[in-house]
């Protein structure tokens, strides 16, 4: 990457030594065109091709979010439910924007692939604060409703980031778009608890318990949160090994968030 500043708007030279990724993205933003996604300016050609787009800086989702609720436990121990509750509330409200762009992403026949905290970015923008803008397309990719070769991410290859893939990507199963529900639930859990579902010093155990071991619950995880059972209940559905058990849109993912995220009567 190498960071420039224009006459008008700081970017970002993305620099490709890996042709396919390089065309995925390219094909990607051919396609697309979102509030929640960065512009692409120009492309440019040599030995190694970059795409030179906005930049985008701004925090991870997760990290936002969980350093915020650590903070608050900090600061305010005596109310701490009730600001535990606002930021549920305000957590849900930026969930449903990162939803909306990958429902985009999903409605124009593409999957991510490789959803996770570095690839979804907190901005201000429109003096709008936490804007998501979600970033990274090198191994997106087009999904034919009839073509079975065409539901992979790399036909028989592992690609992606083993802590947040699917169990079909870690397989190199065939994938689609509910394979990024499943990334986004690891993404879901490590906001809300600090922590991702499974870890291990060896990226190929971590494969491996995507496959096989049932996550902790939330509350178990950090008892010292209080988290509403059906939001518990809302991640536990997006980590499910089988796709056809998890849910099966994006729209029935963002319909039981909303809620989930509604204020108890």
């Amino acid at each position: 990457y190498d960071t420039r500043q224009g006459p008008d708007v700081q970017y970002i030279m993305k620099e490709f030594h890996d042709l396919e990724y390089f065309t995925n993205e390219l094909n990607f933003f051919q396609f697309a065109n979102h509030k929640y996604l960065p512009k692409p300016i120009c492309v440019e050609y040599g030995k190694y091709p970059k795409i030179v787009m906005e930049y985008i800086e701004g925090e991870r989702v997760s990290q936002s979010f969980f350093e915020l609720a650590i903070e608050l436990q900090l600061k305010h121990p005596k109310d701490f439910q009730k600001q535990w509750h606002e930021l549920l509330h305000w957590f849900g409200l930026v969930l449903a924007m990162l939803l909306s762009v990958i429902k985009y992403i999903h409605s124009i026949g593409f999957i991510h692939g490789d959803i996770k905290p570095e690839n979804i970015v907190l901005v201000e923008r429109g003096g709008q604060k936490n804007f998501p803008i979600v970033v990274d397309f090198g191994i997106a990719r087009l999904v034919q409703e009839e073509s079975d070769q065409a539901k992979i991410t790399r036909t028989g290859t592992v690609c992606g980031s083993p802590t947040y893939m699917s169990p079909e990507q870690c397989t190199s199963s065939k994938v689609d778009h509910r394979s990024d529900i499943y990334s986004l639930g690891i993404v879901f859990y490590e906001s809300l608890t600090g922590e991702v579902p499974f870890q291990h010093d060896e990226l190929v155990r971590v494969m491996a318990m995507h496959l096989s071991d049932t996550p902790l619950p939330l509350n178990e995880m950090r008892p010292d949160l209080n988290f509403p059972e059906a939001l518990m209940q809302v991640v536990h559905k997006t980590l499910l090994k089988n796709p056809n058990d998890r849910y099966q849109t994006m729209d029935e993912l963002s319909q039981a968030l909303e809620d989930a995220m509604k204020e108890p009567e």
